[in-house]
């Protein structure tokens, strides 16, 4: 997704435009508003933003098959190198796969996904420092992959011979280390402002938004919207996909008012729009 990076940055893809040619809401998840200003800075500021990850194609195989069992596409994007000699990380990768004994996985395929990450993540730097010299990078990563310099600092520098600098923001759930980074980033917790919800779950095995369902205290049941919905329009954003839906509502705060057009089933057609005022809960 190197390409529609790139094109956002020099203002040749809207913001909208970028997310849905990234497939951000299908492949990250995280909260878009979280990063939105880091990505509005980089566009003001014309500063390359650097694609690092491996591929969810890529990882997701490799928990369930090895290295040479991959498809010869797969087999292309695997890092050039791999460092299995820090025990020290495999003992807390072993720590952090206990906590989720639901994926089924055994432990040496949870073990090659993270490497994957860690080691992707550090050869794309690595490579974009090579052919960049002047230039420095800032990496935004999870903790994981920072602490003690285990996951993505230790690999960059085994590429480039050169000392990364790590600095890891604290969070509640990791208990402090001096020794855990080169700089430690002591802040006060700062919460997003609540997103407003209509209230409904919807399905995620379909190119439409279906209304799969209600929560407790659901604004749209109780504008009488039932289930087997289909949104196709929030305000004055047209809605065909979920990535469409989550963008349309990433400012809508609890307590606004939307118009919400449906069609009351999938195979409705469009003269049969429905519109209703939705007040966010």
């Amino acid at each position: 997704f190197q390409k529609h990076l790139d094109e956002f940055i020099a203002g040749k893809l809207s913001e909208q435009e970028m997310l849905h040619a990234t497939e951000y809401f299908s492949r990250w998840r995280y909260d878009y508003r979280l990063y939105q200003p880091i990505m509005q800075f980089a566009r003001d500021n014309k500063i390359p933003i650097i694609a690092l990850n491996a591929s969810r194609e890529l990882t997701q195989a490799l928990s369930k098959q090895g290295f040479d069992d991959l498809p010869e596409d797969l087999q292309d994007q695997l890092p050039a190198s791999y460092d299995w000699s820090d025990k020290d990380y495999e003992k807390r990768l072993y720590e952090m796969f206990k906590l989720h004994p639901e994926s089924g996985n055994k432990f040496d395929s949870f073990l090659r996904g993270q490497l994957t990450w860690d080691e992707s993540m550090a050869e794309t730097a690595a490579d974009y420092l090579k052919d960049n010299p002047d230039y420095r990078m800032l990496v935004l990563a999870g903790s994981g992959h920072v602490q003690y310099g285990s996951g993505i600092p230790n690999r960059i520098q085994r590429r480039l011979q050169i000392k990364p600098v790590s600095i890891l923001v604290s969070e509640p759930a990791i208990p402090i280390n001096p020794d855990m980074a080169d700089y430690l980033v002591m802040s006060a917790p700062r919460m997003l402002e609540p997103v407003g919800l209509i209230g409904a779950f919807l399905k995620l095995d379909t190119d439409l938004v279906i209304i799969d369902g209600f929560s407790k205290n659901s604004a749209i049941k109780d504008a009488n919207v039932e289930k087997g919905a289909v949104i196709v329009g929030i305000d004055d954003t047209q809605v065909r996909t979920l990535a469409d839906f989550r963008l349309a509502m990433l400012s809508k705060k609890s307590g606004d008012t939307i118009e919400l057009h449906y069609l009351e089933q999938e195979n409705a057609s469009e003269n049969d729009t429905r519109t209703v005022p939705i007040k966010l809960r």
